[in-house]
């Protein structure tokens, strides 16, 4: 009799710590995250921050578009300002930098094609919007010199690209 409680109690025992230690074990393990992933997690979290614009006043965004390298270009109008005046910003993620923010912005409509362009400093930045041949929506990022002549870097958009426009435009 004495060995059977025994025996139980062993079996119990060990029961319960095997149950603790694999519970401890799966609370005290991390899972590894690949650094492609982190990357990218952290590239989307900053494409949403908030930036000096839109600290500003609520506006009325026209296109708005995320690269894969993690600049996010943005094209809006202010709510106190003119219908007509346009406004840029383009975030860098990678550098946490404002490369474009709050600069005026132009528009030239060609078939297929809308561009917006704006100039900071010595780069010009073009943001072009246009329907390919699929008939779906590409976007792209273009640094130019202060001419417009020499092409510093181009980013094509990555995922979904917005683009509204008002009856007016």
């Amino acid at each position: 009799m004495l060995t059977k409680k025994a025996i139980f109690f062993l079996l119990a025992f060990l029961g319960i710590l095997s149950i603790y230690t694999s519970a401890k074990a799966e609370f005290g393990s991390e899972s590894i995250a690949l650094p492609e992933q982190v990357e990218k997690e952290v590239l989307a979290q900053a494409n949403t921050k908030i930036t000096n614009c839109d600290k500003q006043d609520k506006s009325d965004t026209t296109l708005l578009f995320n690269t894969n390298n993690g600049k996010t270009v943005r094209v809006f109008r202010t709510r106190n300002t003119s219908p007509q005046q346009l406004l840029m910003n383009i975030y860098d993620s990678k550098n946490r930098k404002e490369l474009a923010a709050c600069s005026p912005a132009a528009r030239l409509t060609q078939p297929n094609q809308i561009t917006y362009n704006t100039k900071v400093q010595n780069t010009v930045y073009y943001a072009t919007v246009l329907i390919n041949k699929q008939s779906k929506i590409e976007g792209s990022i273009i640094a130019t010199d202060q001419n417009g002549k020499r092409r510093l870097w181009t980013e094509p958009a990555a995922g979904e690209v917005t683009l509204k426009l008002r009856i007016s435009d």
